[in-house]
């Protein structure tokens, strides 16, 4: 790439922290182009942020966390007056936070703004600026199209045979959006309605300075250039000529992260490696947990190998019961690190579970919980990188049957090692980095 010209670029994700951990890479290839690169957002992921060595604004609180004392009134009334009373405090929440984003703006000056699809809500500050916008899509969903099913699906390609993909594929979104019930699509755009009744209108904010608004999996999404964390070789074959604003960085794993402190000398030496983790859903789904009973049970037969489980505070709970000899439960571990030493990933099939494991070219048993999840372990069985079960059903001996497949299948280790080539190239290509200059350009 030719030197560019300094831009300051504010990046807002989601904040949680596989969204943030896709996005450290980009902000520090950016920042190496000589980019200013600033992170907005609530308090909490302020030190997390900051820890990797990159510039953090605070302007609001979490607007979803309602203070103890509204969820106490509120559940003084009747379900109706429920509703509306927190939709009116949502309103007035977004639209403090809307005013507190446009100050910063006033203040920081950005050419371009990096935005989590899913948090659409605020493109409307950025555009009001005049500000361009990419898309940072920490996962694989998208708006509807008939060449992609939703991401929530499962749904791989039809061999050979387009036209019934895309039939399949239109079939699958009527039925995830109307499956959804009342939580999915009808409750946003509803509470979107009500909210713009209230003095809080993102979808009018957005239209009135010429952005665009898609449905997605999640609802609305807003359309324009698109930045997948994810690498592109990743994807299902003919996506890219159905959303052609649709770029892929790779596997944007950033290996400098800062993470964990882990006890190596907790692991035996000569033995065969295999990690259990659900990312952070061992809080969100306390159904997971049920994962790391099966895995462990599945691996006391297996004594070759060496289990490690990131279990979370269920790792201080007791709620494992006495551990083999060849398996050690953390509370957490330093991921990456465990990932390049590691012969074997079961995995719920979470986003930067995935990222991760193809940058450290590891072997997947995907166990899909929830969202997302369905999408991207079909993506492991496509691509050939592991085996894909069922989260809910699996029993330690069909795991260990799972174990089997992997370990005995030349070619998954060939297509891992295909995978990992081809997404650490991506890496250097840098096509995200040159996206955001491109957009932010048409500012400068």
């Amino acid at each position: 790439m030719n030197p560019p010209t300094p831009h300051t670029i504010a990046i807002l994700m989601m904040p949680e922290y596989g969204g943030l951990n896709a996005s450290f890479r980009l902000a520090h290839d950016l920042r190496q182009r000589g980019h200013r690169v600033v992170y907005g957002g609530p308090a909490d992921f302020a030190a997390y942020v900051t820890q990797q060595g990159l510039a953090y604004h605070t302007f609001a609180d979490d607007p979803l966390r309602e203070p103890p004392e509204f969820a106490e009134e509120v559940a003084r009334v009747d379900p109706i007056r429920r509703f509306r009373r927190r939709l009116d405090r949502t309103a007035a929440v977004l639209r403090s936070l809307t005013d507190a984003l446009s100050r910063w703006f006033v203040e920081l000056e950005p050419t371009v703004v990096l935005l989590d699809p899913v948090c659409w809500q605020y493109a409307g500050a950025a555009l009001k600026r005049g500000l361009p916008i990419v898309a940072l899509n920490p996962s694989m969903s998208s708006e509807i199209r008939a060449a992609i099913a939703p991401v929530t699906s499962g749904a791989a390609p039809v061999a050979r045979i387009p036209a019934l993909t895309g039939a399949r594929n239109l079939a699958l979104w009527a039925r995830t959006l109307l499956g959804q019930g009342w939580e999915g699509w009808p409750r946003e755009w509803t509470e979107t309605a009500v909210m713009a009744s209230a003095g809080f209108d993102p979808r009018g904010a957005i239209h009135a300075h010429g952005g665009r608004l898609a449905i997605g999996e999640y609802g609305y999404r807003l359309r324009g250039p698109e930045l997948v964390l994810m690498p592109r070789a990743f994807e299902f074959p003919g996506v890219e000529a159905a959303l052609p604003d649709r770029a892929y960085a790779g596997t944007s794993v950033w290996a400098s992260r800062a993470d964990s402190g882990f006890d190596w000398g907790q692991l035996a030496a000569g033995k065969r490696l295999a990690y259990c983790s659900v990312g952070t859903l061992f809080s969100v789904f306390p159904e997971a947990r049920r994962l790391f009973h099966v895995a462990i049970e599945a691996f006391a037969r297996r004594a070759d190998w060496q289990l490690l489980v990131s279990a979370g505070d269920a790792a201080e709970s007791g709620e494992l019961g006495p551990l083999p000899a060849n398996v050690v439960v953390a509370r957490r571990v330093p991921q990456l690190a465990v990932l390049e030493r590691a012969q074997l990933y079961i995995t719920h099939a979470g986003a930067g579970a995935i990222r991760e494991a193809i940058h450290g070219g590891v072997p997947m048993i995907a166990l899909p919980l929830s969202m997302d999840n369905h999408g991207l372990a079909a993506r492991v069985a496509f691509h050939g990188l592991g085996v894909r079960g069922s989260y809910r059903d699996v029993t330690a001996a069909q795991l260990g049957d799972l174990i089997d497949r992997v370990t005995a299948t030349p070619g998954i280790a060939a297509a891992v090692r295909r995978m990992r080539d081809a997404a650490r190239l991506e890496d250097e290509r840098a096509d995200g980095v040159a996206l955001v200059e491109r957009v932010a350009a048409r500012r400068s």
